[in-house]
C-alpha cells in the first residue's frame, strides 16, 4: 500500500523540515509548498491525505488559502499551525467549519513533536 502524502504549506523551511521528520517517521510521504500559490498548484496533482498548514504566511494566509482549497471540492483533513495569537486559529476552524472541511486540530508554535504526532496519528486512524 502507498504511503499517504501529507503536504506541508509553510514559509519557514526549518518548520517543513521538522513536520516533515515527525510525519515521515510515521509513515507519510511528504510534499511541501513555501506559499499558498504553490501549495494550490500541489493540490491538484499530489491529492494529499492531508495537510498541514501555517496560518500566516506572506502572500495568502491559511484562513484565505482555506478558502481557496474548499472552493476546490477539498477533502484533506487540516492540521493548522500559528505562532501569532490564537485568535487566528479560532477563525480558521470556524471558517473550516462553514466549508465542511475538517480541521483535525491547531498547534500553537513552537510545540512539540509528540502534539503533532498525536494529531497526524489521528490522520492515519481515520484511513484504516
Amino acid at each position: 500500500m502507498p504511503k499517504p502524502c501529507l503536504l506541508i504549506v509553510d514559509d519557514e523551511p526549518d518548520m517543513v523540515e521538522f513536520v516533515g521528520d515527525v510525519a515521515e517517521e510515521m509513515g507519510f510521504a511528504c510534499s511541501s509548498a513555501s506559499s499558498a500559490k504553490e501549495c494550490l498548484d500541489l493540490f491538484e496533482s499530489i491529492n494529499p491525505a492531508a495537510i498541514v498548514l501555517d496560518v500566516v504566511m506572506p502572500d495568502m494566509d491559511g484562513i484565505e488559502l482555506l478558502q481557496a482549497l474548499a472552493k476546490r471540492n477539498c477533502t484533506a483533513p487540516i492540521i493548522a499551525m500559528n505562532g501569532y495569537q490564537k485568535m487566528y486559529l479560532d477563525i480558521l476552524e470556524s471558517l473550516a467549519t462553514e466549508h465542511n472541511t475538517v480541521v483535525v486540530g491547531t498547534l500553537s508554535k513552537p510545540f512539540p513533536a509528540s502534539e503533532l504526532s498525536r494529531l497526524l496519528q489521528q490522520v492515519l486512524d481515520a484511513l484504516e
